[in-house]
């Protein structure tokens, strides 16, 4: 299961966490990279330059991060590189993909969302297969505490409003970035099956949690950016700080 909890504050001052899942045989090379030149930092399949994201962030300001309900690299993957690399308006942005044919997507049930830190302004844009609605649902992102699963944005699942309660009482208290990620998004503090971590055991299907990120924006434009991810069976931690400009 891939799910992210966060928080949007005046300001534009963000904070997210993000578990990203995928099947054992998907889960090589799973790391965030630099591209474009510098001005893009975002987790890439293989590496690949030219490859989707699942989050990422850009020295311009500009932030994206996604659930799917594959968990593995697909054409709603190039949502949020279309938009790190793009000058659209989150708004603009979401209008734009409303005028893609969805078949486009391969039926592939997606949650994102986009936001401008010299705007001030996050846009979430989900699918639906209610067919008395539209195919994308777009809504702005207000101040405060959510969650982004396969639900869609806030849903009252317990699974969900449970995630949104630890992570409230993490990001009050004086933790460091790699901490709460740790306590929010693992299953450290007891088991728990949705967030089961990948094992190392090549050879027997299995899927599980490959990479957490935790993300944050200062008012002043400070990114902490901070990922430990899986990579040939060993979990590996890193972490970035630079400044928009």
């Amino acid at each position: 299961m891939s799910a992210a909890v966060f928080e949007l504050g005046d300001d534009f001052n963000l904070t997210v966490m993000h578990k990203r899942s995928n099947w054992n045989w998907q889960a090589s090379d799973l790391r965030a990279a630099w591209g474009e030149n510098n001005r893009i930092l975002a987790g890439r399949y293989e590496l690949e330059e030219d490859g989707g994201t699942w989050l990422g962030v850009s020295r311009d300001g500009r932030v994206a991060f996604l659930v799917n309900d594959i968990n593995q690299a697909s054409p709603c993957d190039l949502l949020p590189t279309l938009f790190l690399r793009g000058n659209d308006s989150p708004h603009a942005f979401a209008s734009r993909v409303n005028e893609i044919n969805e078949d486009i997507i391969l039926g592939d049930t997606f949650h994102l969302i986009v936001g401008d830190f010299h705007l001030n302004s996050m846009v979430y844009l989900g699918t639906t297969n209610n067919p008395n609605l539209p195919w994308l649902q777009i809504a702005d992102v207000g101040v405060g505490v959510h969650t982004l699963s396969i639900e869609g944005l806030d849903s009252a699942i317990p699974m969900y409003a449970d995630l949104a309660h630890t992570f409230t009482d993490a990001i009050n208290g004086d933790q460091a970035l790699m901490d709460i990620a740790m306590a929010v998004m693992t299953d450290m503090n007891g088991p728990n099956p949705h967030f089961q971590e990948m094992m190392n055991a090549p050879d027997e299907p299995q899927h599980g949690t490959t990479s957490t990120t935790a993300l944050k924006i200062n008012a002043t434009g400070q990114v902490l950016f901070y990922e430990r991810y899986l990579e040939n069976g060993q979990w590996r931690e890193r972490d970035f700080v630079f400044g928009i400009e």
